[in-house]
């Protein structure tokens, strides 16, 4: 098995180490700028693979946008706390859009609310994980092949 560094690039690790320190460290985004930016476009792409492999945990994609929204809200239920800021309306329609037929590249959506929505796919990333027992170092290294290899 070849090492996955040797075909991963530099931007794509420092996402990597990024989303290594949001979601394995418990940094905020702040505290691993510095990579963030080593990482540039990557970051967004690997960290909207990520969410788009977590999500997948729960939705195919064929479901109507109405039950990820119920889905979504019954979670949000669950953990009130956690998920205080979770819009599900707004989130199913960005899930739906991220994983369904048609869905566009990792880091990239035609949804008008999408550049704001980092923290709400971090706020999903971190509760689905936690629920459905997802090793996140797997995950996380899955969504830099992902990225690297246009999967969607």
């Amino acid at each position: 098995m070849s090492d996955p560094h040797s075909v991963i690039g530099p931007e794509v690790l420092a996402a990597r180490r990024a989303l290594e320190g949001i979601f394995l460290h418990g940094k905020q985004v702040g505290e691993v700028q510095h990579e963030i930016e080593a990482a540039g476009e990557a970051f967004s792409g690997v960290s909207n693979a990520l969410f788009r492999n977590v999500v997948e945990a729960l939705f195919t994609g064929h479901e109507p946008v109405e039950e990820i929204a119920a889905r979504l809200t019954a979670l949000q239920r669950a953990h009130p706390e956690e998920l205080a800021a979770l819009r599900p309306g707004t989130m199913s329609e960005f899930t739906l859009e991220q994983i369904g037929h048609g869905a566009p590249p990792p880091g990239w959506s035609g949804h008008p609310e999408a550049d704001s929505l980092l923290h709400q796919q971090h706020l999903l990333i971190r509760c689905i994980a936690r629920t459905e027992s997802l090793d996140l170092p797997t995950w996380i290294l899955g969504s830099c092949a992902r990225y690297v290899s246009d999967d969607y």
